[in-house]
C-alpha cells in the first residue's frame, strides 16, 4: 500500500462542479476515491458524474444548497444510504455579498455566515458520527487568506466568516483529533476561477495582484486541489490542526 494515493476513500466535496471544489474532485477521483459531488445545478452534476464514470472513475452527485439545513441533512441521509463509511469532508463552497461595508445589512452577513462558517460546521457535525468510524478520517475546510489580511477587493464580512472558519478549523482539530478525526484547512489567495474573473478581466487590478504574489501568477484550481488531496492522503497523517496558506508567497509580502 502507497501512502500517496486515496484508494478506496469515501469523499464529500461540496460545491464541486465548478473552481476549486471541481480541481478537487477530479484529483481526489484519479487518486482512487469514491466521491460525492455536491452542488446546486443537477443537470451540471450529471453532466460531470458521467463525464468521471466513462473515466472509470467512482462518482456519484446530489444537488444541494448547502446554505439550506434541510439539504444538508439530505446530503447525510445520502450518505447512510449508499455508503457504509465516510473518511473525507471537504467543506468548500464560499459565497459573498459585494457591498462597501456601510451598505451591508445584518440579513447580508448572517447569509455570508450560514454558508461559510455556520454551514461547514453543522455538515462537519452530522458527518462526525461517520467520521469516527474511519481509521482514516479528515476534514478539509478551504477557507481564504482574506482571513488574516486585509484584501481590499473583497469584503468584511468575507474576511470575518473565513477567520470564524480558520478558528473553528483550529478548535475542532484539538477536540475531534482525539476521536483521530483530523481537521486541516487551505486558505487561497487568487485562484482563476469565475469568481475573481471581475479581477483578472481588470488589467489594473490585475497587475497589483500579480505585484503582490512573489511567484509572480495567481493560482489555478489544480493548485489547492492537488493540496487538498494531499492533506487527506495517508501521507498526511500527522498533520493536524494546519491553516494553510496557498498564495504564491502573498501573506510574506502583506499588502
Amino acid at each position: 500500500m502507497t501512502h500517496w494515493n486515496l484508494k478506496d476513500y469515501k469523499a464529500i466535496i461540496t460545491g464541486s462542479t465548478v473552481g476549486i471544489g471541481k480541481a478537487a474532485a477530479e484529483e481526489f477521483l484519479q487518486l482512487g476515491a469514491e466521491v460525492l459531488i455536491v452542488a446546486r445545478d443537477e443537470a451540471v452534476i450529471e453532466k460531470q458524474v458521467k463525464k468521471h464514470r466513462d473515466k472509470g472513475w467512482k462518482a456519484h452527485g446530489i444537488s444541494a444548497d448547502i446554505g439550506s439545513q434541510e439539504d444538508r441533512h439530505r446530503i447525510i441521509a445520502w450518505v447512510k444510504e449508499n455508503w457504509d463509511a465516510l473518511d473525507v469532508l471537504v467543506n468548500n463552497v464560499g459565497t459573498n455579498v459585494r457591498k462597501p461595508t456601510l451598505e451591508v445589512s445584518v440579513e447580508e452577513m448572517n447569509e455570508v455566515f450560514d454558508v461559510n462558517a455556520s454551514a461547514a460546521f453543522e455538515l462537519s457535525q452530522l458527518c462526525y458520527p461517520w467520521l469516527k468510524e474511519s481509521p482514516n478520517a479528515s476534514i478539509i475546510n478551504v477557507g481564504s487568506i482574506a482571513s488574516q489580511v486585509v484584501v481590499q477587493n473583497t469584503t468584511a464580512i468575507y474576511s470575518m466568516s473565513k477567520a470564524a472558519m480558520a478558528q473553528m478549523t483550529s478548535y475542532l482539530a484539538v477536540t475531534w483529533g482525539r476521536d483521530c478525526i483530523r481537521v486541516n484547512a487551505v486558505h487561497p489567495w487568487y485562484i482563476r476561477t469565475p469568481r475573481v474573473a471581475r479581477v483578472v478581466n481588470d488589467p489594473e487590478k490585475y497587475a497589483k495582484v500579480l505585484e503582490r504574489t512573489p511567484l509572480n501568477r495567481i493560482g489555478e484550481p489544480e493548485d489547492v486541489g492537488r493540496t487538498i488531496a494531499f492533506l487527506a492522503m495517508p501521507a498526511a497523517h500527522y498533520i493536524n490542526g494546519v491553516n494553510l496558506n496557498i498564495d504564491g508567497g502573498f501573506s510574506q509580502l502583506g499588502i
